[in-house]
């Protein structure tokens, strides 16, 4: 039997009611509304972890002493300017360069534990680069 037989039996008698089936909900609903709780507690709970010292930065910037005004500008400019793609490369080769990483190999001799997050990088920077020419990803202007 080929793909497309395979396929299409699985909807032989099926009612677009039927797509919608809940009879899993007694049985799995209250762990689907305790993952509901957590997820809008990290999302809450990330929410304030970014505003809080955002508006710190927000109030420095307006203050009338230059240094501290000088500290939040240096800070602000250091991360605006700066693409994503170092930023992650500064994050993975300070952070995790101090941490041992457990090392992958392929072959018994190709090490993959650093190639990996060189790829991720890769797909963040295309992705990066995708976007419009107005995006704050893109600080470097067009291609």
């Amino acid at each position: 039997m080929d793909l497309a037989t395979r396929w299409s039996n699985l909807f032989v008698g099926m009612s677009p009611a039927s797509f919608f089936n809940f009879s899993f909900l007694p049985k799995y609903g209250v762990y689907f509304l305790q993952a509901l709780g957590y997820t809008l507690l990290l999302a809450v709970i990330s929410v304030l972890l970014a505003v809080i010292p955002a508006l710190l930065l927000a109030f420095m910037r307006l203050s009338k002493n230059k240094f501290v005004r000088g500290i939040s500008g240096a800070y602000i400019a250091i991360f605006r300017s700066t693409p994503l793609l170092v930023q992650l490369s500064i994050i993975y080769f300070g952070f995790f360069g101090a941490i041992s990483i457990p090392r992958l190999y392929i072959f018994g001799f190709i090490d993959i534990s650093r190639f990996i997050p060189g790829v991720v990088a890769q797909q963040l920077g295309l992705r990066c680069r995708d976007l419009p020419c107005g995006h704050p990803c893109r600080r470097r202007g067009p291609d």
